[in-house]
């Protein structure tokens, strides 16, 4: 009976012992990077009221009948389950999510935390706030690398440290120059144009005056682009042109299709034929019969339209409704390229200034410097000389005391002038002692297709480059780059002064044939100078850490470089770790060594800057095992009292 009262005191004790582990978890629920514990049981003791015995032939076997004597703690067991990610957004708040522990060293030892909320010390260390121990890592070297075999010590972060002055040795150019930057001659065009009759004439006077029937008597004339007539001139032999002529017209006379739209003439010896409409859509066009045309000295086929051609008379314009007679006037005012005024005259007439249409468009090239005038389906053009901006203009006015009558049209600037494309980019570059200066690039389109011409100005010509500073880019059909080279084929150089080293530096525009530099496509010039790799003198200033460690130190410069990466530990039995107060934890001889390796590399574990881990102790099942173990301590309790009112029973028999 005695054994039931010893039963229960350990049930009662150990159950206490389940309860403070309880109160510890509920007690760290905001620690940050704690574990919780758990507790449990195994059976004590046991004694042997009879041991087992086997069976025989004619006896079965026993089994063995023992007493339990009460618990024990078999385990306190940490359990290192992730906890939440609180964010912070302070930068040396660290949370490891994955497995692994930071590790500290108090400067003889080593000890390892789960908890990230580490501090700057007044040298620079990362340290643990309450314990002042220092966070561990490789340092990099001056170059910002960390090599494999650098050593695990303590994290020193050289603020105060300089990042001396970089010369720049390369600029990297991007994005495009606009396809649509060839120079320009400013170009104005009549509104419209002049038109007369559609006329077709021979090259020269008639072979023969003799016609025959079959022979040389049929010609086809169609008239607008309408069906072929064919006429037949009456057989015989003529005294002359005109004669001929009117046998011409008289066969013209008996096709009612083209009687009336169509006369053939005789000019000076040749013979003609033409239209008796005028305008842009009057046409004709001659074929021929049977020998007929060939006769006429007209080549097959032989067409012509409504528009004025330069040998066109003036006179013969459908804009001329009475006839010029000699000494009309035609006013030519307009400006010439450089603004200068024009005022010239065109005067009518075989002894004046001329009677064609020719002899107008040589009087206004006449009338302009650097302009040459020309006369285009039906309308006279002035083309500037030169390409460029331009102040261009042309008027034709017809004189008012002009005895005929002309209608002039009015001119429209078809083609503004304009200098070929440039664009410029510049961008800071520094020399050995970090002084600045302003390197910019100035892109003009070339006359070659797809080619431009580069030159480099420093500092706004107040240093002259002595190698290097100009050029030509070409480009592919496509846009792309074909080809960025110096006229000297070095880079650029010059010298910077206040005793730096001269610089060199390489001019980068892009791959060949690629798009990822400049390109030439039809859209605004965007070019920049991108990048270049030089930078002043820096002071640290700040600090950023990664997802795998990496420490980058921000200098006043604008650089940046990799100071220190953090390492983490891990164990083959992590459950084998000891609590050592203060959110650490210490070795045991159960835990195994600590593995060192890198977040990312050697463990599949990330560290989240500006924020922390919390607690993992989960409040639901410390609440129902706080019931459970309230209860267990209870019925052990209860044993207890049970079995004292069985002995007080014993006692009273005695009574």
């Amino acid at each position: 009976m005695m054994r039931s009262l010893f039963s229960a005191m350990t049930g009662l004790r150990n159950h206490q012992v389940r309860m403070d582990v309880i109160g510890n978890n509920i007690a760290n629920v905001n620690t940050v990077g704690f574990k919780a514990n758990r507790v449990t049981f195994q059976e004590e003791l046991n004694q042997v009221l009879r041991d087992a015995t086997k069976p025989s032939r004619s006896v079965g076997g026993r089994n063995p009948m023992t007493v339990g004597l009460g618990v024990s703690v078999g385990t306190v067991d940490t359990l290192f389950s992730q906890g939440a990610v609180e964010n912070t957004e302070r930068a040396t708040d660290l949370a490891i999510q994955g497995e692994g522990f930071f590790v500290l060293s108090d400067g003889t030892r080593r000890l390892f935390t789960r908890a990230g909320n580490f501090v700057l010390d007044a040298e620079g260390r990362l340290v643990h706030p309450s314990t002042g121990y220092v966070l561990q890592g490789k340092l990099a070297d001056e170059d910002g690398e960390i090599r494999s075999g650098a050593p695990v010590e303590d994290i020193v972060l050289p603020f105060g440290r300089k990042d001396p002055a970089k010369a720049t040795t390369l600029i990297r150019y991007q994005c495009n120059l606009n396809a649509d930057s060839d120079a320009k001659q400013e170009v104005w065009t009549m509104n419209r144009p002049f038109t007369t009759y559609a006329r077709v004439t021979g090259s020269g006077g008639p072979n023969s005056l003799t016609i025959t029937a079959g022979s040389n008597d049929q010609l086809k004339i169609s008239l607008d682009g309408g069906t072929t007539r064919t006429i037949t001139i009456a057989e015989g032999t003529y005294a002359d042109v005109d004669a001929l002529v009117e046998a011409i017209n008289d066969a013209i006379a008996a096709d009612s299709v083209l009687n009336g739209e169509v006369v053939a003439e005789n000019r000076n010896g040749v013979v003609s034929f033409r239209t008796t409409d005028t305008g842009e859509n009057a046409s004709i066009k001659l074929l021929e019969g049977n020998g007929g045309l060939a006769n006429l000295n007209i080549e097959d086929g032989a067409s012509d339209t409504g528009l004025a051609d330069e040998d066109t008379p003036i006179n013969e314009l459908a804009e001329v409704s009475v006839d010029l007679v000699d000494g009309d006037k035609i006013n030519i005012s307009g400006t010439n390229p450089d603004g200068s005024v024009v005022s010239s005259t065109f005067t009518y007439g075989t002894t004046n200034d001329g009677t064609t249409v020719a002899d107008l468009v040589a009087k206004i090239e006449d009338a302009f410097t650097g302009v040459t005038a020309s006369f285009e389906d039906g309308k006279i053009v002035l083309t500037d000389d030169e390409a460029g901006e331009s102040q261009t203009s042309i008027s034709l006015n017809a004189m008012p005391t002009n005895t005929g009558t002309i209608s002039l049209y009015g001119f429209t600037n078809t083609v503004a002038g304009r200098d070929a494309g440039s664009h410029s980019a510049s961008i800071f570059v520094y020399d050995s002692l970090g002084n600045r200066h302003t390197v910019e690039i100035t892109f003009t389109k070339a006359d070659e297709p797809n080619t431009w011409t580069w030159e480099v100005e420093v500092d706004g010509g107040l240093i002259s480059p002595t190698a290097g500073y100009k050029g030509r880019v070409t480009f592919n059909n496509d846009g792309s780059l074909a080809a960025f080279t110096s006229d000297d084929n070095q880079p650029l150089k010059f010298d910077p002064g206040s005793g730096a080293d001269p610089m060199e530096v390489r001019l980068d525009a892009g791959r060949s044939g690629g798009y990822d530099g400049i390109t030439q496509l039809s859209a605004p010039s965007t070019t920049i100078a991108s990048y270049q790799d030089g930078h002043g003198m820096g002071v640290l200033s700040g600090i950023s850490i990664d997802a795998q460690g990496r420490i980058t130190g921000t200098f006043t410069n604008g650089t940046s470089q990799v100071l220190a990466q953090i390492v983490l530990a891990n164990f083959t039995n992590k459950e084998g770790l000891k609590k050592a107060g203060n959110n650490l934890f210490e070795l045991t001889a159960n835990s195994g060594d600590p593995i060192i390796g890198l977040a990312g590399t050697n463990f599949p574990t990330i560290i989240t800057p500006g924020a922390l881990e919390l607690s993992n102790v989960d409040l639901v099942r410390e609440f129902t095992d706080m019931i459970v173990t309230q209860r267990g301590f209870q019925a052990n309790a209860r044993v207890i009292t049970t079995t004292d009112a069985m002995l007080d029973e014993v006692i009273r028999i005695r009574r």
